[in-house]
């Protein structure tokens, strides 16, 4: 599920601008499995396998939510130029749950893609024509 939401704000020639985003998903779903070797049944090669040692959807990762929230103020420049100043907070709560498993070891995969990305903080500034 994903909400997102915005409202702007306007004040003579100066606007702020304040948005949100939720986004919210359950635990994916992984079965514990271990490498194994079978054989091709009329070569006789080895084929290297995996086989799942319960269901496939025996295990579940946590339920995961980010919160995301942003302020932009734009004000009046020379001319037609819009100047803008932001500021804007990724995983507002720090959630760093467990995305990818490795599902021989059941440990979290060595990479910061198997985890959720941790807060940031970002400071945009702009113009606009």
């Amino acid at each position: 599920m994903n909400i997102v939401g915005m409202k702007r704000l306007d004040f003579g020639k100066h606007a702020l601008t304040l948005g949100g985003f939720l986004a919210t998903t359950t635990g994916r779903y992984f079965g514990p499995s271990e490498a194994t070797t079978v054989a091709h049944p009329v070569t006789g090669v080895e084929i290297d396998t995996v086989t799942f040692t319960a269901p496939v959807d025996s295990r579940q990762l946590d339920d995961i939510f980010t919160l995301d929230l942003s302020a932009m103020w734009s004000f009046p420049m020379p001319g037609e130029w819009e100047g803008q100043v932001g500021f804007e907070v990724a995983n507002v709560t720090d959630e760093q749950e467990v995305l990818e498993v490795d599902t021989r070891t059941l440990l979290p995969i060595n990479s910061l893609a198997a985890w959720q990305l941790p807060r940031e903080l970002r400071l945009k500034v702009g113009f606009r024509l």
